[in-house]
This record gives structure tokens, sequence and C-alpha cells, in this order.
């Protein structure tokens, strides 16, 4: 957005050129229209510099010979001192005419009354000229004020155009807004509940591995008190028959003792009757000796003794 500067078409230091008509000021507008619809409209927020120079305008009416050229109007429009001195005629004189003033809406637009300075009153067509001329110029300025406000209206329209689409736009924004926060909501709520879906399985999973891990050491355990078992009855047994054949080998040694001491004592008891016999046949021969009958029990020994 911009503001367009409108200026006469002529350097500052001249007046604008009687010729100009009405329908060119309206070609001008249209064009200026045409250029304003083409970009967003801003309103005007003070009047620009061209206007408030009509109405403050404090150089004179300068009238010029017509053999200048536009070298001339060169200097002249530099703004050098040596250019206007140039420009000026040797017998110009600056006047003002009091007798017209601009109109009721003029003052509004620059706020003091303007005077116009013009040449001398020669007669009555160039007064109704120069009155023509202002009356003109005055329903310009009306025309360019009617299109200002409409600008102006066409730029509040589209402020509130812009207003209501960024309402819409915020509208839009928040519902957004709420679809995804509910969205979100949601996206939470089922990532929760796959999560402890998950984590459901994954301690379902633990629990049973638990259990398998806890089943294997009880099996482990009664196995190993069954070998345990076992091995105890092993131990046992083989005491029992250490035991037994321990008892065996005793007894067999009691009686092989029992044995030896029967043969001892049988030895010793025929060692006995052999020596009480040897005795008694050296008591019998002795005794043969002694008497006859002697030889005979002598002699019937032997047969005793086989």
């Amino acid at each position: 957005m911009g503001f367009e500067r409108v200026e006469l078409r002529c350097p500052r230091d001249l007046d604008p050129r009687p010729s100009w008509t009405l329908g060119d000021v309206l070609a001008e507008l249209d064009a200026l229209d045409a250029t304003r619809r083409a970009a967003p409209p801003t309103p005007l927020k003070q009047p620009p510099h061209w206007v408030n120079g009509v109405g403050t305008r404090e150089k004179a009416f300068v009238m010029r010979v017509d053999g200048y050229d536009e070298d001339d109007l060169e200097d002249e429009d530099d703004g050098t001192s040596a250019g206007k001195s140039r420009a000026l005629m040797a017998k110009g004189a600056r006047f003002s005419c009091n007798d017209l003033q601009s109109s009721d809406s003029e003052d509004e637009l620059d706020g003091q009354v303007t005077p116009y300075n013009l040449m001398e009153k020669r007669d009555l067509a160039k007064s109704i000229l120069l009155e023509l001329e202002s009356e003109h110029h005055l329903k310009v300025q009306e025309e360019v004020r009617s299109k200002l406000a409409l600008l102006e209206v066409c730029h509040q329209n589209e402020i509130h155009r812009t207003i209501s689409a960024f309402a819409r736009l915020q509208k839009y924004a928040e519902s957004r807004k709420e679809i995804d926060r509910r969205l979100d909501v949601h996206f939470q709520r089922r990532m929760a509940e796959v999560l402890d879906k998950h984590l459901s399985m994954v301690q379902r999973d633990h629990e049973q591995k638990s259990q398998i891990v806890e089943r294997r050491i009880r099996d482990d355990a009664a196995l190993e008190e069954a070998k345990r078992k076992e091995q105890a009855v092993k131990e046992e047994k083989l005491r029992q028959e250490r035991a037994q054949q321990e008892a065996e080998a005793r007894q067999k040694e009691a009686a092989k003792l029992a044995a030896e001491a029967r043969k001892t004592a049988f030895e010793a008891a025929k060692k006995e009757a052999a020596e009480k016999q040897a005795a008694k046949l050296r008591d019998a021969a002795a005794t043969s000796q002694s008497s006859p009958d002697l030889q005979n029990n002598i002699a019937g020994t032997p047969c005793l003794k086989n």
C-alpha cells in the first residue's frame, strides 16, 4: 500500500495551463482510480504537500516573454535566485486581488483564506473567466474529495473484510487447535493402552518364565533330594552289609577259636590220657617184676589199649 502523489504538469513557479478542461481532470482521476484499484487502498492520513501549497503560496505572479526557452524554465525549477531574476520581467509587479477568495471547502482543507495573485483587471470577460476557473478549481477539489472519501470507504470496507477474515482465520486456527488437542489426547490414550498391554504381556511372560524357573528349581531340588536319599539308602545298606560281614567274621572267628580250643582241650585230654596210660604202664611193669600176676595184667593191657 502507498500514497499516490498528484502534481501539476508544470514547474511550481508557473501557473497551471488555462487550457485544461474538466474531461482532462476526469480522465486523470479515472487513471488514478484505476491505479488505486490495482493496489490495496490506503487512506490519506494528512493532506498532501501540494494541497497545502495551494493556499500558502507566497510567490508572486510572474509574467514571461514568449521568447523564453526551456533552459530558462529549468533554471527557474532549480529554485536559484539567478534563474528567478532572469525570468522576471523588468516592469513586472506583484499584486493581489482582494475581491476573490477561496470557497469554504478550501478553507476547511487548508485552514486559512487563500488570496489569489492575479494581474490587473482589464475587462469583464477576463474577470468572468477567472471566476469560472475558480469555480472549476473548486469543483475539481470537490470531486477529488469525493474520490478520496470513496477510497476511504473502500479502505474501511477492506479493513472490515480483513478483520472478518482474520477472525474467521483465528476461529479456524482455534478449531484446528482443538481438533489437534483431541487427536493428541486420543493418540496419548491409545499409546497408553498399547504400552499397558505391552507391559502386561511382558509381566505375564516374566511370571511364566519365573514359574518355569521355580518349577525347574523345585524339580532339581527334588531330584537332588531323591539322589541324596538313594545315596543314604545305599550307604545304609552297605553299612548293614559291612556290619553283617563283620558279625559273620566275628562268628567265624569265634567258631574257629572254639574249635581250636576244643582241639587243644582234646589234645590236652588225649595227652593227659596217654600220660596216665604210660604212667600206668610203668607202674604195671614195675609191679610185674615183683609178681607173676602183674605180668598177666601187663599182657592183657595191650588188648585194652588196642
